[in-house]
């Protein structure tokens, strides 16, 4: 009997599920990108606003673009005790689900190192995955994006 006892409490142990966070980068504030404007905001403000950029680049004429990146990513696995079992548990399916975020800023700035130019874009998709052994695997993804902001038109 308690045997029996022992096996049903490390089956039950078993069951659950597994999940898993990751965060690249500053996550970047929209209301924040809508405060730049073209022609007057300074690179030391946009620094001051989002910090440092993730990369930097030289263009001609002493211009630089500076990018900024943030993506974020969830994912949980969901097993039943049926997935442990010998020969069986292949099975039975394991299903998943997971979202993702990914924003991007991309400012230009001229010689003098005000912005001249900029893009803002802001994604997200969720994912659910059922795979088994036997069962096959199926993929289904919903992606939209939550905010593309094309830069206005600089100030005459």
């Amino acid at each position: 009997m308690m045997m029996r006892v022992l096996v049903v409490l490390a089956v039950v142990s078993l069951c659950g599920c597994a999940s898993s966070t990751m965060q690249v980068g500053t996550p970047i504030d929209p209301g924040k990108v809508s405060q730049i404007e073209k022609g007057v905001t300074t690179r030391a403000q946009v620094e001051a606003m989002f910090g440092q950029a993730s990369g930097t680049s030289l263009l001609g004429s002493g211009r630089r673009i500076a990018t900024y990146s943030s993506i974020n990513s969830t994912g949980e696995a969901h097993v039943t005790a049926a997935n442990f079992i010998p020969i069986a548990g292949a099975f039975v399916p394991v299903h998943g689900t997971g979202t993702s975020r990914v924003q991007q800023l991309q400012i230009i700035y001229t010689a003098q190192d005000v912005v001249e130019d900029y893009s803002y874009s802001d994604n997200a998709s969720q994912t659910t995955t059922t795979a088994g052994a036997f069962t096959g695997f199926d993929l289904q993804t919903r992606s939209s994006p939550t905010s593309t902001t094309p830069a206005p038109a600089a100030s005459q």
